[in-house]
């Protein structure tokens, strides 16, 4: 049986904070009962409910309450009271990887809102483990945050689909691979002409021992983070990369004498 929605709840807001029973007693009628009370609901025969669209994909969203308010009272007006139209008295929703959009119509009136994603504190925190494990199963993730591990997947799945996870890969100790040393380099170019900027950055994404580059602002136009094994192998790596660079007019190497701290962890 298909019972309404406002007489439920108006139901529900009467009966005591105890336990309830409800009974079907044919295809278009129930009875709901506590101690003391009984009402008897009509509704229509669960056959004859417009079926409801069919999703191919599973797909969930968390929102904060006051947001959600916020987008139902944005669209209340054009939601449809009429009791016999029932695919037109809430709202739909679409997702993508951007934002949530709110739709509601009454079949004469159109009303639409959008919110942009947000990561939640539940998203946060499964950010937070998986940056220190990244190879965490999806069960130990889901009791590290007190979610059901299909719950747990689908923030995962989420947060990969929007790119909020880009990869996971593994962290490499640099000294058990003989790159000991850590050089800052930075380089000033003879121009700032598009052409120029855009030759340089394509050269230094080829070298093999330059593990970033960043376009700076002060008196250096990029700093580059350059790994070696030594002096003798940063001194190989001057020759044979970085002196060839298209347009470099300076360059000023530093060499890190001891790594204080180093997380790749972002903080969320």
């Amino acid at each position: 049986v298909t019972l309404p929605v406002k007489e439920i709840g108006r139901i529900v807001r009467e009966l005591a904070d105890i336990e309830v029973s409800v009974e079907t007693r044919d295809s278009t009628k129930a009875t709901i009962s506590t101690r003391g009370s009984i009402f008897n609901v009509i509704g229509m025969d669960s056959k004859e409910f417009p079926p409801l669209p069919q999703l191919e994909n599973e797909k969930t969203f968390n929102i904060e309450r006051l947001e959600m308010v916020s987008m139902l009272k944005s669209v209340s007006y054009a939601q449809s009271v009429n009791e016999e139209r029932y695919m037109l008295k809430g709202v739909f929703f679409h997702l993508t990887k951007e934002k949530l959009s709110m739709v509601a119509t009454d079949g004469r009136r159109l009303a639409v809102t959008d919110r942009k994603m947000k990561i939640d504190d539940t998203d946060r925190r499964i950010l937070k483990v998986l940056q220190k494990s990244g190879r965490i199963s999806n069960s130990d993730l889901a009791d590290k945050i007190n979610l059901s591990a299909s719950a747990c997947h689908r923030r995962v799945q989420r947060l990969e689909d929007e790119g909020i996870i880009k990869d996971y890969v593994a962290l490499l100790d640099p000294r058990k691979i003989d790159r000991k040393s850590t050089v800052f380099v930075e380089i000033t170019l003879s121009g700032q002409a598009d052409a120029i900027l855009e030759a340089f950055e394509k050269s230094v994404a080829l070298v093999p021992d330059v593990l970033e580059c960043h376009l700076m602002a002060g008196t250096a136009d990029y700093m580059l983070k350059v790994v070696a094994g030594d002096t003798d192998d940063f001194a190989r790596i001057h020759r044979q990369y970085l002196v060839r660079l298209p347009h470099v007019s300076k360059m000023q190497s530093s060499f890190a004498l001891r790594t204080v701290f180093k997380t790749n962890a972002m903080p969320v």
